[in-house]
C-alpha cells in the first residue's frame, strides 16, 4: 500500500464555498469506475463516470467522468485521504473544477461529493448565489 499526502482544513467548506468555487455542480448517478496507472504522473488515478440527471452549474455531457488520485490496481493499493469515494449506483451531486493534466476533479476532495438527499441545499445556495 502506497501513501499520498491530504490536505489538511481549518474547518470544512460550506456549500455556498463549494458553489462559488466549482466550475460546475452535478447531479446524477454513478455508472462505472476503473483504475489505472498514469504514466506521465507515476499515479495510480481513478476514473468515476457519472450519467448527469441535471446540470446545476454549468454545462457538458450526458456521461462525465471525474478522475481522482488513487485507488487499487493489480493489488496495489494507493491510499489518498484527500480524494471523494465514489459507490457504483449511487446517487450524487459533485462539485468540480478542471484538472491541471485535464478532465474534471471534485472541488475540495471529499467535501467535493455529497448525496443526493443534499440536492436542496446546494439548489438554494446556486440561486442565492445568483442574486
Amino acid at each position: 500500500m502506497l501513501l499520498c499526502s491530504a490536505f489538511t482544513l481549518d474547518h470544512p467548506p460550506t456549500v455556498d464555498e463549494l458553489v462559488a468555487g466549482s466550475a460546475r455542480i452535478v447531479s446524477g448517478r454513478v455508472v462505472d469506475q476503473r483504475a489505472r496507472f498514469d504514466a506521465r504522473t507515476r499515479l495510480i488515478l481513478t476514473d468515476t463516470q457519472v450519467e448527469v440527471d441535471a446540470w446545476l452549474k454549468g454545462s457538458g455531457a450526458r456521461v462525465i467522468t471525474v478522475t481522482e488520485v488513487g485507488g487499487m490496481l493489480n493489488g496495489v493499493t494507493l491510499e489518498n485521504p484527500g480524494r471523494a469515494a465514489f459507490r457504483k449506483g449511487e446517487t450524487v451531486v459533485v462539485f468540480l473544477v478542471d484538472r491541471e493534466t485535464g478532465g474534471m476533479r471534485t472541488y475540495y476532495g471529499p467535501y467535493g461529493k455529497l448525496g443526493a438527499q443534499d440536492i436542496g441545499l446546494v439548489t438554494s445556495s446556486i440561486q442565492r448565489s445568483r442574486k
